[in-house]
């Protein structure tokens, strides 16, 4: 059995010394974070895409992807252009369109 949990801390440093403290809880271990124009997070975990607004919720976008097994223990990427999340990973890349919800995997030729 295996525990999935994660949280989003802010760092600041005050006075010469660097505290941390927690921002959110997430309901699962992130892998990935990435802040839009609108200052709102996109959180990729190994099996969720979550949204997370400036009044700190959490919303849900995809909650069971298919890119569980693509995942891999090196860092992956993820950037946020024209209302696209483009996550990269071990075999290609995760697109998520958040005007439409259209998903997409984009392979290498």
């Amino acid at each position: 059995m295996s525990i999935s949990i994660g949280s989003i801390l802010t760092i600041e440093k005050t006075d010469g010394r660097w505290t941390a403290e927690e921002y959110l809880k997430l309901p699962s271990e992130p892998r990935s974070i990435a802040l839009d124009p609108n200052n709102n997070l996109f959180v990729m975990t190994n099996k969720s895409l979550f949204k997370i607004d400036t009044g700190r919720k959490i919303i849900t976008i995809v909650k069971n992807g298919f890119w569980h097994n693509a995942f891999y223990s090196s860092t992956i990427s993820t950037a946020i252009k024209d209302s696209v999340v483009y996550v990269g990973m071990r075999a290609g890349v995760y697109k998520y369109n958040l005007l439409t919800g259209k998903q997409e995997w984009l392979l290498p030729d």
